[in-house]
């Protein structure tokens, strides 16, 4: 683990004291490290991919209550270690999920030296089978709200339509839908209003390219007054990956509207890190086939708890291919 400004680790999120305060005393009091790090890394070449994958029948099989297939290889030859490391040793790799729980870590190792090894799983970021979902904005508590003075005032940045079918609507980057019950509308960006925004100093254009840039900066904070204190809070937004989901909780009143965005591209992402938590789930890589996100995996951080011999896993075989963090001492995993 490194700080983030040797560059070899890079946020796309910014993170809040709370919840690693409450990851370092998890950590304190255990000495066990319970959470998995989701690590993207470029992979243009398919050396990773290649140098994963693993021979002969895997020592484990399950389904999760999604119906998604996991499988789980022990790989302990040390040639094929060796490649993995290889091809990992000069990549730049981009936090997918777990900000909070990498610099916890990073804390946890300056307080204990020596105990600077942490869990992670890699997965190429050219690889076909890493998709990234939108994760849609559901809004209440906002005072006062309707959807004709919210159109009203987007007109200043945007141009206001109609939409007939919001379950039909694909939202790009500069176009987003909103849903309350009784109607919708999308929020077209100008391109000559992309500057006006009013964007928070020190970010770059490939972040404020970003969707959720573009709803947060120009539509939830300066629109409906959902300040960063309100999103930290979690008191006034809540999220879902599933569009129609989003659109029937809108329709039914359940929420005062739902914003429907565009997935976040992941070398956008790297571009400027987020300013808020809400943007991180922009880039949780909902991977097929993914280790289980669901279940528990132990890394035990005490040396008086490890087991002497290191257990070395890496995998490649699913359509993403991922290579857990090579010098884990010991791993339990368990499946729903």
């Amino acid at each position: 683990m490194t700080d983030y400004a040797g560059g070899e680790v890079l946020p796309h999120e910014r993170t809040h004291a709370g919840p690693k305060q409450d990851r370092m005393r998890l950590l304190e009091a255990t000495g066990a490290d319970t959470g998995l790090l989701f690590m993207v890394v470029a992979d243009a070449s398919g050396a990773l991919l290649e140098a994963s994958r693993p021979g002969g029948e895997p020592i484990a099989e399950a389904r999760d209550l999604r119906g998604e297939g996991h499988r789980l290889w022990r790989v302990t030859d040390a040639a094929a270690v060796a490649r993995v490391q290889a091809a990992l040793a000069a990549a730049r790799v981009i936090i997918a999920d777990g900000h909070h729980r990498y610099e916890t870590a990073v804390e946890y190792a300056r307080r204990h030296p020596g105990a600077d090894d942490k869990l992670m799983a890699f997965f190429s970021l050219d690889a076909p089978g890493l998709t990234i979902f939108p994760n849609h904005r559901l809004v209440h508590r906002v005072d006062g709200f309707s959807l004709a003075r919210l159109s009203e005032s987007a007109r200043r940045w945007f141009e206001v339509a109609p939409l007939a079918d919001p379950l039909a609507f694909r939202p790009t980057n500069r176009a987003l839908g909103v849903v309350t019950a009784d109607s919708a509308v999308t929020l077209t960006l100008r391109p000559d209003a992309f500057d006006a925004l009013p964007w928070p100093a020190g970010t770059s254009r490939a972040w404020r390219e970003l969707a959720v840039s573009i709803l947060h900066e120009g539509v939830l904070k300066p629109l409906c007054d959902v300040s960063d204190e309100k999103l930290d809070a979690g008191t006034h937004v809540e999220y879902t990956a599933d569009q129609e989901e989003a659109v029937r909780l809108a329709r039914a009143g359940r929420y005062q509207a739902a914003f429907l965005i565009a997935p976040t591209t992941l070398p956008g992402a790297a571009g400027g890190r987020a300013r808020r938590r809400s943007a991180a789930a922009e880039v949780d890589a909902l991977l097929s086939e993914a280790p289980g996100r669901s279940g528990l995996s132990l890394y035990l951080a005490s040396e008086r708890l490890r087991r002497a011999d290191p257990l070395r896993l890496a995998s490649g075989a699913t359509p993403c291919g991922f290579a857990l963090r090579l010098d884990v001492r010991a791993t339990v995993t368990r499946g729903d």
